[in-house]
């Protein structure tokens, strides 16, 4: 479950005041309203996580690069030293190879929805390429 990193870097909330176009896929479609909420529609399940992975990505970017970066505790090396206490106690904590076994430990239909998500967010970033630059 791999969430592209590069992509989202320059990610950030975008609650529009109008209503946004609306996002399809595969067996689902987002359509935003006028205050920026993504209502997701979807055929199974796997595409309703799917649908809330791009979501997010669109909508909240940066938090989720954020805590991508925190709970693999690598939030220090990437943005700094305040968050080294909180890097080193999630290592001594077994904290990111313990989210790997959580995830093993998940139903299949969870598995896929998981990854589904994942493949949502991704998918966003691939679609968003000039989002994705620092600044």
């Amino acid at each position: 479950m791999t969430i592209w990193l590069a992509a989202l870097a320059a990610s950030s909330a975008m609650t529009a005041s109008v209503a946004a176009p609306s996002t399809r896929w595969g067996g689902g479609e987002i359509l935003w309203d006028s205050f920026g909420v993504p209502h997701i529609y979807a055929k199974t399940e796997e595409g309703g996580f799917y649908g809330f992975g791009y979501a997010q990505a669109q909508s909240h970017g940066n938090l989720l690069l954020r805590m991508y970066g925190e709970s693999r505790a690598r939030a220090a090396e990437y943005w700094g030293e305040k968050y080294e206490s909180q890097d080193k106690w999630l290592v001594a904590n077994d904290v990111p190879a313990r989210s790997a076994q959580w995830f093993r430990q998940q139903t299949p239909q969870m598995q896929k929805n998981l990854e589904a998500f994942a493949a949502g967010v991704n998918a966003y970033a691939a679609a968003h390429p000039d989002k994705s630059r620092r600044k």
